[in-house]
């Protein structure tokens, strides 16, 4: 299902220990090589925080 991500999905990625839940905020390159770029909410912040995972790395939380 990850063929289904697109920017605005929401997603579970890694994050430490646990798995978190975040939004697509940019996908690129292409194939093996694609890069999408998770926007999440840490419990306890204020602020997002914006990382970047390979696409494999990503769940689309309708999956779960």
């Amino acid at each position: 299902m990850t063929e289904d991500v697109e920017v605005g999905s929401r997603v579970i990625v890694p994050f430490g220990l646990h798995d978190l839940e975040g939004v697509v905020e940019r996908i690129s390159g292409a194939g093996v090589a694609m890069r999408v770029t998770v926007g999440l909410e840490i419990d306890g912040t204020d602020e997002r925080f914006v990382t970047t995972y390979p696409l494999s790395a990503v769940r689309l939380v309708s999956a779960v």
